[in-house]
């Protein structure tokens, strides 16, 4: 029995270099916006200065401007050889501070059950499927 094939989203350039960024600083995506927004307001980034932009970007995709530019600054510097995460906030720096606010450790948490249960139904129907 044939199966349609899974959709994919294509992520830009801006949500690629956010996540290239975020792995060169080793640190989630959510504290790469919290270390981009206190780069941009010159002051530490609350709960409220970030999470609106980062639902918005897990729901859509999209970047603000000011991520785009923090994480293209990120991938330059590491580009050239003279790379410290720690002068970025990042590897033990500002960003370990930070917590992931309690809805958006919901939306994880539920991206996860759902994704679980889909693998099992996936893995079930190939078990049985032919029986």
């Amino acid at each position: 029995m044939p199966t349609a094939p899974v959709p994919f989203v294509r992520m830009s350039t801006e949500a690629r270099h956010a996540a290239t960024a975020a792995d060169l600083l080793n640190v989630r995506e959510y504290h790469l916006f919290a270390l981009a927004r206190r780069r941009q307001l010159g002051r530490a980034a609350t709960e409220r200065d970030v999470e609106p932009h980062f639902m918005r970007y897990l729901k859509s995709g999209e970047v603000p401007a000011w991520v785009a530019t923090f994480s293209r600054d990120v991938i330059a510097r590491a580009g050239r050889g003279d790379f410290d995460p720690r002068s970025f906030g990042g590897e033990n720096g500002e960003a370990q501070e930070l917590r992931s606010p309690p809805r958006l450790r919901r939306f994880e948490t539920g991206n996860l059950v759902v994704f679980a249960v889909a693998s099992i139904c996936c893995w079930l129907i190939t078990q049985y499927a032919g029986a």
